[in-house]
């Protein structure tokens, strides 16, 4: 995540009860130089997801807010992307979501590759593929906001 996000961005990190080198992990985040904000909210048991979802959400300052697993894995511009999908239809939507190989329909998408080795070969070509995959999907359906 940190490699393929640019600009100002704040990071909130949420360790829901952990008992390995998580909270040491995470506070190490905030002598890096970016993001521009870290903040570290650390549980000392398992509160479960959701409300560790929305200590994160109640946390976070910015304009734009993006939930992520610590298993997700980003690649260039995946951010922009997001916000630019967001913003063609405003205020008519007012969530989006990424396409992915771990996911339920219509979001699933197949990348033909089994490992992370392959996923700089995919992404340059995934969107045009994604899209002609949907055609006539509405505008605003996750496999046309690649």
């Amino acid at each position: 995540m940190l490699r393929h996000t640019a600009g100002d961005y704040e990071l909130i990190l949420v360790d829901n009860g952990s008992n390995d080198s998580i909270p040491e992990l995470f506070e190490n985040f905030k002598s890096r130089p970016e993001p521009a904000r870290v903040h570290v909210i650390r549980n000392e048991s398992n509160r479960g997801f959701a409300a560790g979802v929305n200590q994160g959400l109640a946390a976070a300052q910015g304009e734009f807010l993006v939930l992520l697993n610590n298993d997700a894995v980003v690649t260039p511009g995946w951010l922009e992307g997001l916000i630019a999908r967001s913003l063609t239809d405003w205020p008519k939507i007012g969530m989006v979501g990424p396409v992915s190989n771990y996911a339920t329909s219509p979001q699933q998408v197949d990348p033909g590759y089994r490992n992370l080795d392959g996923l700089d070969t995919f992404c340059p070509a995934a969107p045009s593929a994604i899209r002609g995959a949907s055609a006539g999907s509405s505008p605003g359906s996750p496999a046309s906001a690649y």
